[in-house]
């Protein structure tokens, strides 16, 4: 494995270029934000009439149409939704490329599943934080960051890709190489089989279980969901076996013991199954239009409920859509 630590990590090829990125979801306006933190001017490129422009204006960004953000500058990171990246591509970007361009991924499923076909001599870099934009935020911050996988088309990019992974803040945590197709079918398949498709799963199946079998509702949620970032903490802490060695030994042995029973070699088959649908390609090209309807799903789920009354008795004042993007600007450090 390749990692990079600060010492060997130059910020000045970042210095020579002109930035931009396209879109201002989190993941986009964290980096944004953490870019203009570490000193660099950074712009972003929107759709005309798009909502996220008087956010941006006020974050203290120059805000340009995509087109005329891909004519002005030379590295331009595209972190718009994967499922809209193709056609954005095609239609705003492409035309405007030239050989002196690099296009920046946080995510290669586009690349990986052809479905972004970058011209000749445009070089691509991918920096994939390995946690979600408000967490590469707050860490930054809190003057700490989040591992980042890194890669890059040629060695001409590879200064440049490790420069801009350590101006968001990754070489305060850990910044690594991997392949496009490494980060793409790992991460597709962590979100599906573990983190968080079969986590969640696990949590609604057992509250489920817990209250048909007439357990209170109350109980059933501090089991099988309140407990769970101490339990999660404590893994990060120690480790699976200094894990099972921090709880007590009844739940250590029934952990233990019935764990594998729950998630079998029947189960590891379907992941399998599941990693096998990514890999072809089967999974890049389903029909994402039920996605509301699923997420109104969980939205109705007695877990989720339950959620929202104990975090009103737990947390007064919790806000779900709380902003965790403090405008604060800080002098980038390392330490």
């Amino acid at each position: 494995m390749s990692v990079f630590k600060t010492e060997n990590i130059s910020l000045d090829p970042l210095k020579k270029l002109n930035i931009g990125i396209v879109g201002f979801g989190h993941q986009a306006r964290a980096q944004g934000l953490n870019l203009l933190d570490s000193g660099f001017k950074v712009s972003i490129g929107l759709r005309e009439k798009s909502l996220s422009q008087t956010q941006a204006k006020k974050d203290g960004f120059h805000v340009l149409t995509i087109s005329e953000l891909v004519q002005k500058f030379d590295l331009v990171m595209l972190l718009i939704p994967d499922e809209v990246q193709a056609q954005v591509y095609k239609e705003e970007i492409e035309p405007f490329l030239s050989s002196n361009k690099i296009l920046g991924f946080s995510h290669g499923f586009n690349l990986v599943f052809d479905k972004i076909c970058l011209p000749k001599g445009v070089e691509y870099i991918l920096v994939a934080p390995k946690a979600t934009g408000i967490h590469v935020r707050r860490s930054y911050l809190k003057t700490k960051g989040v591992p980042l996988a890194v890669d890059w088309k040629s060695e001409r990019s590879k200064d440049l890709t490790l420069a801009y992974a350590r101006a968001i803040g990754g070489a305060r945590s850990f910044i690594f190489k991997a392949t496009l197709q490494e980060e793409v079918f790992s991460n597709l398949f962590s979100e599906q089989c573990a983190l968080p498709g079969g986590l969640t799963e696990l949590l609604k199946k057992s509250y489920e279980v817990l209250r048909e079998n007439g357990v209170s509702p109350v109980m059933a949620y501090f089991e099988c969901f309140y407990k769970l970032k101490v339990l999660v903490d404590l893994i990060d802490e120690r480790g699976l076996e200094g894990f099972y060695r921090g709880i007590s030994s009844t739940a250590s042995f029934g952990a233990l013991t019935s764990g594998p029973k729950i998630i079998d070699e029947n189960i590891k088959s379907k992941m399998k199954a599941v990693f096998e649908e990514i890999k072809s390609g089967v999974f890049s090209k389903k029909d994402r239009k039920t996605l509301e309807d699923l997420l109104a799903q969980e939205k109705n789920h007695p877990l989720e409920k339950m959620f929202s009354e104990m975090r009103a008795l737990l947390s007064p004042g919790f806000s779900k859509s709380e902003n965790v993007f403090c405008e604060t600007k800080k002098t980038f450090s390392d330490t």
